[in-house]
């Protein structure tokens, strides 16, 4: 009796394990924010917060939804649809990020005012 898990115990620490994974999760996606925008650490962390709570609102109304509807085969198929969707949205994200960006890529011009200050400075020397 004393030391043997119980079937309680047992999901108290899948639940534990659940709810670290997760936190895992926010702060690694929160660490690839923050170090891709280092000047707007919080407007980014608060972003990625507000949809990540809408994202599981969305799913969650959804899936009951769903699963009210056509059971859990329907369920499966929204489950699908939305990994399509990721997928769709991961492709074309980095398909965009391999093409140069013409504004990045383009030569920068300098000021006018800069120009005659440099011009007049090279031809004093």
């Amino acid at each position: 009796m004393w030391g043997e898990p119980t079937r309680g115990s047992r999901t108290s620490r899948r639940a534990k394990r659940q709810r670290v994974g997760v936190r895992v999760l926010h702060v690694g996606d929160q660490h690839l924010l923050t170090t891709a925008h280092p000047d707007r650490t919080s407007s980014v962390v608060g972003g990625y917060m507000i949809f990540y709570s809408l994202g599981s609102a969305l799913g969650a109304t959804a899936t009951t939804t769903t699963t009210t509807s056509f059971g859990w085969a329907g369920s499966s198929v929204l489950g699908a649809g939305f990994v399509v969707c990721a997928l769709a949205v991961w492709a074309s994200g980095r398909r965009l990020a391999s093409r140069p960006h013409p504004v990045a890529d383009a030569p920068q011009e300098q000021p006018q005012l800069e120009r005659q200050v440099l011009t007049s400075e090279a031809s004093k020397g």
